[in-house]
């Protein structure tokens, strides 16, 4: 494979590699886009799947267990930037765009990557070419080529998720299918805000063990399983989603030898070849706000900070269809006033707490937000119209 047509559906979003000069892309849509809108993630096997939100990108993940999910490691380690374990990773499965998110979010707390994999990820930080902090393409091309293999993970969550949503059983990619047939579904940065999307098509077997196929992704589609019905209907994970090229992506498919070793890490019984990291996650709540709207909201919050101060943010403004985190606390509720920063005219407000807001002071009340969990953990709170 030419370094040159190495492309990013390998990074996450938020995340881009060099200048792009040596064809690197943000996007692998091979023709036309294929892909079609998932409408309704509350059914298996699309409920299993979800989203990883770190504080720096968003992957996607399924639940193969209990409490275990599969994504690619690059969705838990920063190759392109820091070279280290992301921050406060967390998970939320069913997702289906501004207007469902059926579950709480999920802590996760461990994860089981080839320390190989890890290694060179942490060479690349010497490399020659590496400039300012971050890796230069070439190395990066170089490093996705060599390790796509192993660009797979085992996440541990803080909870049982998988008991009350479901999971997909781990699965053999056929190996008796000169071009088997699965379909692939993740969160792109390129659709409405997390929404799933799902493509379906042929692979072709490659001499170094990975396969190659059309289906359309682009970045926030790391770490989407690929899947495919068994006996009895029931839809198994036969594959990771990490890379593509230009003209083709690139699947690392589920063969005996992996679906053990991935069973070991989601039983709790590494191999000596395995790295295990534990994720350190402050207590705090994250207070994330979603506007339902479809048009961009200006937000104050009043909330006690990670000091025991209570302090009160300026007018934040929360994009149409989007979400926005604002706050950390460790309190069990906060305050809150909106309103709309264009027609309509909408204001949110309450009777609980009055205070001066904006350059002119004037007084407004703020209603009180009461934050229902025991567990430090993302918040999400709704702006609806």
């Amino acid at each position: 494979m030419r370094l040159s047509n190495v492309i990013s559906s390998w990074l996450v979003s938020g995340v881009l590699v060099g200048s792009l000069t040596t064809g690197v892309a943000v996007a692998e849509i091979i023709d036309k886009d294929d892909r079609l809108p998932v409408t309704s993630t509350l059914q298996m096997p699309y409920r299993a799947m979800g989203i990883i939100q770190t504080e720096s990108a968003t992957c996607t993940a399924t639940l193969i267990g209990p409490r275990h999910i599969l994504t690619a490691a690059h969705c838990l380690f920063d190759v392109t930037q820091e070279r280290q374990w992301k921050q406060r990773p967390y998970f939320v499965p069913a997702v289906n765009g501004v207007h469902q998110l059926p579950y709480d979010p999920a802590l996760i707390i461990k994860a089981y990557v080839d320390r190989r994999y890890v290694a060179k990820a942490q060479q690349l930080g010497t490399h020659s070419s590496s400039r300012g902090g971050v890796v230069h393409e070439e190395a990066i091309a170089a490093f996705i080529t060599e390790e796509l293999g192993r660009d797979i993970a085992v996440a541990e969550l803080d909870q049982d998720m998988g008991n009350r949503v479901g999971w997909l059983p781990l699965g053999l990619m056929p190996d008796d299918e000169e071009n088997p047939y699965f379909r692939l579904a993740g969160y792109p940065i390129d659709k409405p805000w997390q929404t799933l999307w799902m493509s379906s098509c042929h692979a072709k077997p490659r001499e170094d063990g990975l396969l190659e196929h059309n289906c359309d992704t682009t970045p926030g589609m790391s770490g989407s399983s690929a899947f495919m019905a068994g006996i009895g209907n029931q839809f198994r994970a036969v594959g990771v989603f990490a890379a593509g090229t230009t003209s083709y992506n690139l699947l690392t498919p589920l063969d005996e030898p992996l679906m053990e070793r991935l069973a070991n890490w989601r039983d709790g019984t590494p191999d000596t070849e395995t790295l295990v990291h534990n994720f350190n996650h402050p207590n705090l709540h994250q207070v994330r706000l979603i506007n339902q709207c479809q048009f961009p909201v200006s937000v104050t919050l009043h909330y006690q900070n990670s000091k025991g101060s209570w302090v009160t943010t300026k007018g934040a403004s929360v994009a149409a269809g989007s979400e926005l985190a604002l706050a950390e606390t460790r309190a069990d509720h906060f305050f809150f006033f909106a309103r709309s920063q264009s027609e309509p005219r909408f204001q949110w407000n309450g009777n609980d707490l009055l205070l001066p807001l904006g350059q002119e002071g004037r007084w407004q009340s703020l209603r009180r937000v009461d934050i229902h969990s025991a567990r430090f953990a993302p918040f999400y709170y709704h702006i609806r119209c």
